[in-house]
């Protein structure tokens, strides 16, 4: 078998295939993680996919799309898509290449994981086994499918994030290989697929909160992420814990809290946050 190669990987696993694969190569013991329990992929089929140089033409998109248009699927199938989702990041922890390698097409594989030039690889992290059970991961930072559709070929193209609010969407492909549902593309989401894309400059240290807004934003107005806009943002100190918007009878630590007044819209409502240190944030006036 010639030596895996990497190449920058612009995908939905969202955390780390290159260690994966780094691990492989440097021998490191694969680390046992609840969740990576899918079938491994033959040691002889990797090294079949592996001296198959990624061709420039392999088919995959390169630029920003839509969500296409297609049928709805049940809730059924969309958890089948979770599972292979959670499965991607518990795979890819555990350092576990085969398992990881059968949770995406094999077209994919070749396009994306294997370069026709081998790329020097980095070790990846010592992940030794301890007694303790890896922590799970918070509810509000797992894979999150916020709409997919039935494609006419019989794949399943959904958009998807990292996290609950929203944040680093894509549009992701899924076709059915050996039984289950793998990933086939990824995208990233084009602007109008992405809650808060606007004519706004959002400071990348307010992303994080910004993206919690905006998620509140749409339960407030009963509409999807994707419909509300930032249209103004500001960077404010305020000057105690109410951050600006006291509630009747409070009582508020005078402190300097800095943070943003951040207005979002979806059009026809107007929502004004005031944010303050750790992400938080509190929905001021209407």
């Amino acid at each position: 078998m010639k030596p895996l190669a990497i190449i920058a990987l612009a995908s939905i696993v969202f955390v780390g295939p290159r260690d994966a694969i780094a691990a492989q190569q440097e021998g490191t013991p694969i680390v046992p993680i609840s969740g990576c329990n899918v079938a491994p992929m033959p040691q002889d089929r990797i090294d079949e996919l592996a001296a198959t140089a990624a061709s420039p033409d392999a088919g995959l998109p390169t630029q920003a799309v839509t969500l296409p248009e297609g049928a709805s699927i049940t809730a059924d199938v969309q958890a089948q898509l979770l599972d292979t989702l959670f499965q991607i990041n518990a795979c890819s922890w555990a350092n576990d290449l085969p398992r990881l390698l059968s949770l995406y097409s094999e077209r994919f594989i070749v396009a994306q994981f294997f370069a026709p030039e081998t790329v020097p690889i980095v070790p990846a992290p010592d992940r030794t086994p301890t007694d303790a059970t890896p922590a799970p991961m918070p509810t509000d930072q797992q894979p999150t499918i916020f709409a997919a559709v039935q494609l006419s070929d019989g794949r399943i193209a959904a958009l998807v994030s990292p996290n609950s609010w929203g944040g680093d969407r894509q549009v992701v492909w899924f076709v059915q290989q050996d039984g289950r549902w793998v990933v086939d593309m990824t995208s990233p989401a084009a602007e109008s697929e992405t809650g808060g894309m606007s004519e706004i400059d959002i400071p990348a240290e307010a992303q994080a909160v910004v993206d919690l807004v905006l998620e509140d934003a749409a339960l407030q107005l009963g509409v999807d992420p994707q419909a509300i806009s930032v249209t103004t943002i500001e960077a404010v100190e305020w000057p105690d814990s109410s951050l600006g918007c006291p509630g009747d009878g409070g009582v508020y630590a005078q402190v300097i809290s800095p943070g943003y007044q951040i207005t979002v819209t979806e059009g026809t409502s107007t929502l004004e946050y005031h944010t303050g240190l750790n992400d938080a944030f509190v929905l001021c006036a209407s």
